[in-house]
């Protein structure tokens, strides 16, 4: 046995070569609220899946179009990087109207209408110990005329607070997994079956015939 010991790469996908790729919004998926570790509290997140037509990769022995995917925070603050994404890649700022509150106390704009919406994506390649990955450090407008690039990926969205079985079991397994940490999920599916739990601190009382009592069951 060898004690020499390989690096194990963090992906087992190759990382695509830097550079400036036409892409189109296949996916943007409400994750819910999630736990920082760096900022110790929770946060409302969500990822934007880019699909880069031009790049494939093999997936059970088919040629598929590669995608790179972002995490924000579901906020439309003018700092927020959300926010800042955003304009870029509609090439314009946002108006009054768009960022005004409903009597629902919801936005005019809506993230879901950059579904299928065409961009430039700047991409790099990131080194880290467990292995190289793709970032996205940029997305931009396409230039007027130039129309998006065709997919036939069926476009997703998902939405949280609106759960639909359907639509979260057709998601690929790491999102369906980064889903299941949220607070929502985990309210979502509280266990429901009776377990039956000993809070004497010691033995079950005996019945006058000698034999013990059979303790109430407790839903947690």
């Amino acid at each position: 046995m060898s004690l020499k010991i390989k690096k194990k790469s963090g992906s087992s996908v190759p990382p695509m070569d830097a550079g400036t790729y036409p892409a189109v919004c296949v996916g943007i998926v409400d994750l819910g609220e999630q736990y920082s570790e760096t900022f110790k509290k929770y946060n409302d997140k969500m990822l934007v899946i880019w699909e880069i037509p031009s790049q494939t990769i093999e997936i059970d022995g088919e040629d598929k179009p590669r995608w790179l995917s972002k995490d924000f925070s579901a906020s439309l603050h003018e700092k927020s990087g959300l926010y800042q994404t955003l304009v870029s890649w509609r090439g314009k700022a946002f108006t009054e109207a768009e960022l005004t509150e409903d009597e629902n106390s919801f936005m005019q704009f809506s993230v879901l209408d950059m579904l299928g919406t065409g961009c430039f994506l700047q991409v790099i390649v990131e080194e880290k110990d467990s292995g190289s990955y793709n970032r996205i450090t940029s997305v931009i407008a396409l230039p007027a005329g130039m129309d998006a690039p065709k997919t036939e990926t069926p476009l997703i969205a998902f939405d949280i607070d609106a759960w639909d079985d359907e639509v979260f079991t057709a998601l690929p397994g790491w999102i369906q997994e980064r889903i299941k940490k949220s607070t929502q999920y985990q309210k979502l599916h509280v266990p429901t079956d009776p377990v039956d739990v000993d809070t004497s601190g010691g033995q079950k009382p005996e019945t006058a015939g000698g034999t013990q009592e059979k303790k109430e069951e407790n839903p947690i």
